[in-house]
């Protein structure tokens, strides 16, 4: 299923800002749009709008390719639904369902641990669509979510867009191994998953990069960048992309464009740079750096530096070096010691240059 959103803008009477301004977003048939932002950035509100105006109403546009119903939208089988925070009350009103083998559990509030064994059934039940999750646990443990409206799920009911909010603060979803392979799984709950469209909302950027076809980054309600994951890591629109994705977090130095914008100055050193930066005058930047793209020698050419601390970074260690007036994290695959003396080399394509409202100056 495709979706389109233009211009929507949701703003809550009293508020000073819009919870959503002008988001425009395309997702593809059988696409994962991840909508990356901190708390507060808008992530929860979207996905609810999506799931409450499915038939073109506020810019809102959904519709199938499937051939069994030509050019037929199918807003009955989209909701909007989250998964709620860590601290959130247990659901006190649950049942328990057979599913193919599977225990399915239904209910109305989320976050309540599961063990796939319990066959029991409460009265009370809630049918709030807006509020209706399935959660899936496989016989094994592994525990799987996925909420749609519909009265039992089989090959015809689940939808082919689905909207999940962010699993990270999901303590059934610690794991970010766990996450993401559920986020993929997802697209694959039934045949044809070339059709089903998932809208992930996530403030996990590395989540995103991982099981993403295309990134939305949402900055107090705004969208300041979309795009493929590799174009949002290597060229982020601004210091608060840079920010959010990449691990370790990306080195942002304080520079000097000179040289008609063909180079930097960092520290007490002039680096060129790939290409020109159409700039009239010298002027203030940031630099951006991801630890993984600066080398470290013992000896040749490069920026001499000492080794400041050392830290295990999973195989690696993450090595911060101070050289002459700035200090660069560096991820290193061979052992270096305290106050060692290294030397830091980074190719000019790597540098991310950012200028002093925190915009990216293209390089040309």
């Amino acid at each position: 299923m495709y979706l389109f959103l233009d211009k929507i803008t949701r703003q809550d009477e009293g508020s000073s800002r819009p919870i959503l301004d002008r988001v425009s977003l395309y997702a593809r048939p059988g696409e994962i749009v991840s909508v990356v932002g901190p708390a507060g950035a808008g992530k929860s509100a979207l996905l609810r709008f999506i799931g409450r105006r499915s038939d073109g109403r506020d810019g809102v546009f959904m519709g199938s390719d499937d051939q069994r119903e030509p050019g037929q939208t199918r807003p009955g089988l989209v909701r909007g639904w989250r998964f709620g925070s860590p601290g959130d009350a247990f659901p006190p009103q649950w049942r328990t369902e057979r599913w193919r083998g599977v225990a399915i559990r239904r209910y109305a509030f989320p976050n309540m641990a599961l063990d796939g064994s319990e066959r029991e059934r409460s009265g009370g039940w809630s049918e709030d669509a807006d509020n209706v999750h399935f959660t899936i646990a496989s016989e094994d443990g592994t525990v799987r979510r996925v909420g749609w409206e519909g009265a039992a799920p089989n090959d015809e009911s689940l939808p082919d867009l689905l909207l999940m909010d962010d699993l990270s603060g999901d303590r059934a979803f610690g794991d970010a191994g766990a996450r993401r392979a559920f986020v993929r799984g997802l697209r694959n709950l039934r045949s044809q998953p070339e059709h089903r469209t998932l809208i992930y909302a996530t403030r996990d950027g590395d989540d995103a990069l991982a099981v993403s076809d295309r990134i939305a980054v949402l900055d107090r309600g705004r969208i300041v960048q979309a795009g493929a994951p590799p174009e949002v890591l290597e060229r982020p629109a601004n210091e608060f992309v840079a920010r959010l994705f990449g691990q370790p977090r990306i080195n942002l130095v304080p520079a000097i464009l000179e040289k008609d914008g063909q180079a930097i100055l960092l520290g007490n050193r002039t680096v060129s740079l790939a290409g020109r930066i159409a700039e009239e005058f010298c002027r203030d930047v940031t630099v951006g750096i991801r630890p993984g793209h600066a080398r470290l020698h013992r000896d040749g050419a490069g920026w001499p530096g000492r080794v400041v601390s050392i830290e295990r970074y999973g195989e690696r260690a993450l090595v911060t070096v101070a050289t002459e007036g700035v200090r660069v994290r560096a991820l290193a695959d061979e052992p270096f010691d305290a106050d060692e003396r290294v030397v830091v080399r980074i190719l000019p394509k790597h540098f991310i240059v950012f200028d002093d409202r925190g915009v990216r100056l293209d390089q040309l």
